[in-house]
């Protein structure tokens, strides 16, 4: 869609600042509009671009915090087009900006210039395919800092193998002891260490844990210095610090996408906003689905069939089939409702009465959970809870 007037709006909690742009013919049509975030001040910014088609208006908003998630639903209801901004590529241009100009009133500007780049994403509001790919790189990213952990004790086995056991307290993969690691990466640098230095590595003080203890633990170590492995550690830890860093830019950004669908599964205990994420990414939109049962297929959740003849076998396993980080999502949030909601524990603890396994009576509550989700979501309403 050809736009022609760019209307980049810079939220706050209490009022938004608007800059208004005609493109065709290069005027800035309101420099700074404040107007206060209610459906007055929505109105009265409607007001100054009603001589215009709705098509050729485009607004853009970053997608910071949640102040903005009122004003894109009513933009968005009136027939317009949004244009949701990534934080990280406005602070460069107003980096910039600010190099060049004293005044601070420049952000609504500034969002208008990234419209211009095309530098935004056009809001829809049921973007599931945006949270899908979100959730599964989290879902990613999360099995590769696993596997990294385990490379982490495995160099410790080496260099310094009664280091974990010392940090069992604290977690070997605490800050504290990464920030030692990084700088003393094996027991014959601790060993070496001055106190202070070491002291300055600890965040927080440890009730176990303490730096003359860890140098008189190094001094008595057993591990063998490498410098190959102490090199390996330290990449090791640079690197799951990082993909830490990864994670939580995806986090925010699920956060933002969420708040925008404001799916009435949130309301259910248990499941969290990674889980919703990963539920509503992969389910995407719920009329795909004529009934619950469909989801429960999707997600492989469903018993495998065996049939020999007239013989079709009983209490089979779970297919496994489809997608397995729905699977994953849904038993994840099964083994945290059953805990904190009554009609969910009273049927969890029935099953289990029959004598079945737990991941298998876990099972059983995932189906029964998809039935609620698929109920809410089609019906548009909230969780209760003894909800039956």
């Amino acid at each position: 869609m050809n736009h022609s007037i760019f209307v980049g709006i810079d939220v706050a909690k209490h009022y938004h600042d608007a800059h208004i742009f005609n493109q065709n013919t290069g005027e800035v049509i309101h420099p700074h509009f404040h107007f206060v975030n209610d459906s007055t001040g929505f109105e009265a910014l409607l007001h100054l671009v009603s001589t215009f088609n709705k098509d050729e208006v485009l607004f853009g908003v970053e997608s910071t915090g949640r102040y903005h998630i009122q004003l894109v639903k009513y933009l968005h209801h009136k027939g317009y087009s949004i244009g949701i901004l990534n934080p990280l590529q406005t602070n460069r241009l107003r980096e910039v900006e600010l190099r060049q100009t004293k005044t601070d009133k420049i952000d609504a500007r500034i969002i208008v210039q990234a419209l211009l780049l095309n530098y935004h994403q056009e809001y829809t509001e049921t973007n599931y395919d945006d949270l899908k790919y979100l959730s599964r790189a989290r879902h990613s990213w999360v099995k590769e800092r696993s596997k990294l952990k385990v490379d982490v004790i495995n160099c410790l086995d080496t260099l310094f193998p009664e280091y974990a056991a010392y940090f069992k307290g604290a977690g070997v993969h605490s800050k504290t002891s990464y920030n030692i690691l990084k700088k003393y990466p094996s027991a014959h640098y601790i060993s070496q260490a001055r106190i202070d230095g070491l002291s300055n590595k600890f965040v927080r003080v440890l009730k176990h844990a303490t730096p003359e203890g860890l140098k008189e633990l190094a001094q008595s170590s057993i591990g063998r210095h490498s410098k190959a492995i102490a090199y390996q550690l330290i990449a090791t830890i640079d690197r799951i610090d990082f993909i830490s860093k990864q994670i939580c830019e995806l986090d925010k950004q699920i956060d933002v996408h969420l708040q925008l669908l404001d799916s009435p599964i949130l309301s259910i205990p248990g499941i969290s906003n990674v889980l919703a994420a990963a539920i509503l990414g992969e389910i995407g939109n719920i009329k795909r689905f004529s009934n619950a049962s469909k989801i429960i297929a999707f997600a492989g959740l469903n018993p495998k069939v065996h049939q020999s003849g007239n013989f079709i076998a009983a209490n089979m396993p779970i297919s496994k089939r489809g997608s397995r980080l729905l699977r994953y999502a849904l038993i994840k949030a099964a083994s945290i409702i059953w805990l904190h909601d009554p009609t969910f524990k009273a049927y969890y603890l029935r099953k289990k009465a029959t004598g079945k396994h737990h991941n298998v009576v876990l099972g059983h509550v995932a189906h029964k959970l998809v039935f609620v989700i698929y109920r809410l979501i089609d019906n548009g309403i909230m969780f209760e809870k003894g909800y039956n």
